[in-house]
């Protein structure tokens, strides 16, 4: 038998430990939204209908589309059985999603001119079958090119993260890492590092440290984690 003590975790996070900051004085530290477990509320609520937007006294019920989401219906939409346009065509086009080719296709259309759903549900948003149509198009396509962009960053991402020798140019880190637009952050890593790194922030948020390299040239150095004064973590 083999002695799982010797196999190497797979997703093991090899890289160094980040570096600890405190957070600069007068940074707001913002709240984490906590998840709560789905409850139901009454079934009348007084707000607006989610599909034709009136608003009075609705029902508050499962959607058609997906069991998961819950919308506030007025009479009249619950009892034509209509859904929200937007989420409607996005739905629809998460399903074809990479695939806008089978989307084009005569055969998969018909389906969505006979469907009774997506006619009440444009009649009540005022669009023809062939907005639907159109705009499901325009949803997977948009996805695509947004897939294709994330792509592409993730790749400049981690290539710049496994190759703390190599030497890159702003232009080539441009709209993967950005400056920091906070001054307090950049006059922290100053002192501390005496100009000689930089701080960026990755298109997920993170912040990370590159160390200078001449006139706008640098190479990646660490992660950075800003922890509130006072955190244990700060001592070591």
């Amino acid at each position: 038998m083999a002695d799982f003590k010797d196999i190497p975790f797979l997703m093991e996070d090899t890289r160094p430990p980040a570096e600890v900051l405190p957070i600069p004085k007068g940074v707001s530290i913002p709240v984490s939204v906590q998840a709560t477990a789905f409850q139901e509320r009454k079934t009348l609520v007084p707000t607006k209908c989610d599909v034709c937007g009136k608003e009075e006294v609705h029902i508050q019920c499962k959607s058609g589309i997906s069991t998961v989401w819950t919308f506030a219906y007025c009479t009249e939409c619950a009892n034509k059985g209509a859904e929200p346009y937007g989420v409607l065509v996005a739905y629809n086009g998460s399903q074809f999603s990479h695939n806008v080719q089978e989307w084009d296709k005569p055969t998969t259309q018909l389906h969505y001119h006979h469907s009774h759903l997506v006619q009440t549900s444009c009649e009540v948003a005022k669009k023809s079958i062939s907005d639907f149509i159109s705009d499901v198009r325009k949803w997977i396509i948009s996805e695509e090119a947004e897939m294709i962009e994330y792509g592409h960053k993730d790749e400049v991402y981690h290539t710049v993260q496994d190759n703390p020798e190599q030497v890159f140019t702003f232009a080539e880190l441009a709209g993967v890492f950005q400056k920091c637009i906070d001054p307090r952050y950049n006059e922290m890593v100053a002192v501390k590092y005496d100009n000689t790194m930089v701080l960026l922030v990755d298109y997920k948020g993170n912040s990370h440290l590159f160390q200078r390299r001449g006139d706008n040239k640098f190479t990646y150095f660490n992660r950075v984690e800003f922890v509130p004064e006072g955190d244990l973590r700060l001592n070591k």
